[in-house]
């Protein structure tokens, strides 16, 4: 009986991981590359303050380099969501110029 609910209960821990995307060091692949949430909010906050001008800087490049393809396509997607609210230095300049390093990364 017990190895039937250590069984079940592996299954529902699977079922949960996968269901959340929940990225932990047993199902992430281990050349993975993902900027923390932290890197990724301070990215979004520079960019939709200050646009294309702080794109190309000393503090952003690195930031960016440590983005995941994916996280780059959620940047993009935030950035068009932002331009929709009105945010004047969120600009189809910038969203393009960050498409284009999307496709950089494919």
């Amino acid at each position: 009986m017990t190895d039937e609910y250590e069984r079940h209960f592996g299954q529902l821990v699977e079922r949960f991981v996968r269901e959340r995307s929940i990225e932990t060091p047993l199902t992430k692949p281990k050349d993975a590359r993902r900027a923390a949430q932290s890197t990724f909010d301070a990215v979004l906050w520079v960019l939709r303050t200050y646009g294309v001008a702080r794109l190309n800087d000393d503090w952003m490049r690195p930031r960016l380099a440590e983005f995941s393809p994916e996280q780059l396509g959620e940047l993009v997607a935030a950035m068009r969501r932002l331009k929709a609210k009105g945010w004047p230095k969120v600009t189809d300049e910038l969203i393009g110029m960050l498409e284009g390093l999307c496709n950089e990364t494919e």
